[in-house]
């Protein structure tokens, strides 16, 4: 175990806010978690910090900031047609996909260049391009810190839904995961679901395998979303909301353009990026704290910014998609006060 004292965030977080925390933990083992709860955890607030890809820290912390540094990819079972395979929660999430892809595992290449690490991919259950990390999951382990037992969760208790999960709920704040286990194939067979991915492939006469997805994938986010080490972003900042088709009918009367992704229940998930940008506000800019002007779904840190310069042109982004739209955004980024 590592302990900082009076520890600058702004490496640690994607946006690269300069926020300070008063102790930064890195627990390197599960047997630092049970000491850091045994013996030096003053109080039930803390940080959990994963990759830091997902998170606005408006403000300095102060409190507690941990971040489970545990490393290793473990064969746990294999066969002719799949691979189980369990990730330490703190492996680089896109290194873990070229890992697989690289070794003929396949499941996950439409995921690549996602950033953050595999302990965060179940919290938010990512997802990009037609595929969705609960597709390959089969369990995770973790500490629960309220029983204070290590314990395993299936993909059922999980409670996978679009981007959230149980841990984000129920157990958020509660539990700490050390490791997930997913089952990938060794049939080169990727999904091709999403539009914009089969057409580039076709376009450039690629044939459709697994490592051309893959290839693909990097090249169309690296066009649309900024590197976190050159432009400070958190990736996608909103959840594409899912509205009823009622809601649907009225918005797409009056803009022929949207599109419609049908759900089971009924009812329908749009683009948050093409309502922002429909709003006018695509390259908006107030200081530091602006819009990204290739993609309306990415807010950036040009420099300088605050998290709560970030947070203010995140609530105005709402307010203003809300007033011209009707439909409320939700931060799919976690903010920290």
């Amino acid at each position: 175990m590592q302990i900082h004292y009076n520890h600058i965030l702004k490496k640690y977080n994607t946006f690269g806010i300069d926020a300070k925390c008063n102790r930064l933990f890195f627990l390197e083992s599960e047997e630092d978690i049970v000491d850091y709860f045994r013996n030096h955890c003053n109080g039930s607030l803390f940080l959990l910090l994963g990759g830091g890809s997902n998170l606005l820290i408006k403000n300095d912390i102060d409190y507690d900031v941990l971040k489970p540094d545990l490393f290793g990819i473990n064969l746990i079972e294999e066969d002719k047609e799949t691979v189980t395979l369990e990730v330490m929660a703190g492996q680089n999430w896109h290194k873990f996909v070229e890992y697989c892809v690289m070794n003929n595992y396949y499941g996950f290449e439409n995921l690549a260049l996602i950033p953050g690490n595999v302990g965060t991919a179940p919290i938010q259950n990512i997802g990009a391009y037609g595929v969705e990390q609960e597709q390959n999951f089969v369990s995770l382990r973790g500490y629960n810190i309220e029983s204070k037992q290590f314990e395993t969760y299936s993909k059922e208790q999980c409670e996978f839904g679009y981007r959230n999960s149980i841990f984000k709920s129920k157990l958020k704040g509660k539990f700490i995961i050390t490791s997930v286990t997913y089952k990938l194939n060794k049939n080169d067979n990727p999904n091709l679901s999403y539009t914009e991915l089969e057409n580039y492939l076709t376009q450039r006469k690629l044939e459709k395998t697994a490592k051309n997805v893959f290839d693909a994938v990097i090249d169309i986010r690296s066009n649309k979303l900024p590197s976190p080490s050159q432009l400070g972003s958190s990736g996608s900042f909103f959840k594409n909301p899912i509205i009823t088709q009622t809601e649907f009918d009225r918005i797409s009367s009056e803009f022929t353009d949207l599109r419609g992704f049908p759900q089971n229940d009924g009812s329908t998930k749009i683009s948050a990026g093409w309502l922002i940008e429909k709003a006018g506000l695509k390259g908006y800019r107030i200081g530091d704290a602006a819009v990204y002007d290739k993609h309306a779904l990415i807010l950036v840190n040009y420099g300088n910014a605050t998290g709560d310069d970030i947070w203010q042109m995140a609530e105005y982004v709402i307010k203003t998609v809300f007033d011209k739209f009707g439909v409320r955004l939700e931060p799919e980024v976690n903010v920290v006060e």
